[in-house]
């Protein structure tokens, strides 16, 4: 009864209230506040849910109609969910309780299946020896990075069966056969050389695949022809090539089949070189070692790329990589500007002394 006025000033913006009151009105208001606060119910989790063949527009329409008609929606107390469609890139985004997310998740998985299209045809494919999750995983990030347009008229979905190292794929009929391929090939490579080789793919997010398939693979050349001691070629004592690199042109991916022991250096050697052809003037160029340390020539070069003293430019640095197995160094850099030609030849003549 002694509790007087109380000034509330919101704003929305930052989602805050400036209270002005005397102490004891100040008192009452704020446990007010916080019994109000402790039954606000859980806070709602915004989720972006991409769809690979339901139309996006399609599955929102369903699921407002739900809430409206849905007599366990209604009685289910709280903030309801909400979902907006976003047509660009065919997705949901959704802002739902944790609770809500239980029955909203796997709704929508059966929703962007049973959208009256045919469903894609089966095929299982048994890996040789590839792991069968890795490879997975693999394809189907590299499928779902597709416009959103060609998801939704040519889907692909690649499970992986671990007990078995199979592939269970539904693909539309135009791009089965690029899947077939690869699996094809990573058996194919598997069945010819099983002494230690493997085979990994490797997805690339800057570089295209063909441009960088052939430049690492021109790094790894076929061994030079043995001769006798005359100099006569002795085909029969020629090694076969270590390494292949291949590139896989629908997923814009490295296919590299190699000794396992060579495929270890191999990821960061893609990343960087992935990285560098994020610019058109950039180079690559592999120096193997004969006589000299590589880890101590690698770290002296990558001191002196620290400190700039290797010419790189700000938009292209030097990035130095060791292939440990091959005693090989692969430097990337800054293509050389070529130098501008004078009177007298090339180079630049060196400007003449003054008499005095």
């Amino acid at each position: 009864p002694d509790a007087k006025q109380v000034d509330v000033t919101v704003d929305a913006e930052s989602n805050t209230l400036e209270i002005v009151a005397e102490t004891e009105s100040m008192s009452r208001f704020l446990a007010i506040l916080e019994e109000l606060q402790s039954q606000a119910g859980p806070s709602r989790q915004i989720r972006l849910v991409e769809l690979r063949q339901s139309k996006v527009s399609q599955v929102a329409s369903f699921m407002q109609e739900l809430l409206v008609t849905s007599s366990a929606m209604k009685q289910h107390g709280g903030p309801m969910p909400t979902f907006e469609a976003i047509e660009s890139t065919n997705s949901l985004l959704i802002s739902a309780t944790p609770e809500d997310w239980a029955v909203i998740d796997p709704l929508i998985k059966s929703l962007d299946t049973a959208d009256g299209q045919q469903r894609p045809p089966l095929r299982i494919m048994k890996l040789r020896s590839t792991d069968a999750s890795n490879i997975a995983a693999v394809l189907q990030q590299s499928f779902d990075e597709r416009p959103a347009a060609e998801r939704a008229t040519k889907p692909v979905d690649i499970r992986a069966d671990a007990s078995t190292n199979t592939l269970i794929v539904a693909a539309h009929q135009d791009v089965l056969p690029e899947v077939e391929q690869i699996v094809s090939d990573l058996n194919d490579a598997q069945a010819i050389d099983s002494e230690g080789r493997g085979i990994q793919i490797f997805p690339l997010r800057v570089a295209r695949a063909e441009e960088l398939a052939r430049t690492i693979d021109q790094m790894y050349p076929e061994p030079p022809m043995p001769v006798d001691s005359r100099g006569r070629p002795r085909p029969d004592l020629r090694q076969g090539k270590e390494i292949f690199v291949r590139a896989d042109v629908a997923t814009n991916s490295l296919i590299v089949d190699a000794p396992s022991a060579r495929l270890a250096g191999f990821e960061q050697l893609v990343k960087e070189l992935d990285r560098a052809k994020a610019t058109e003037d950039v180079e690559v160029r592999t120096y193997q070692l004969k006589r000299a340390d590589l880890e101590s020539v690698q770290s002296t070069l990558r001191e002196l790329a620290d400190r700039n003293a290797l010419g790189a430019t700000g938009r292209t640095p030097v990035t130095i990589s060791a292939e440990l197995r091959g005693q090989s160094l692969i430097v990337s850099g800054p293509v050389p500007s070529p130098q501008p030609a004078s009177a007298c030849g090339y180079p630049p003549c060196p400007s003449s002394p003054r008499r005095g």
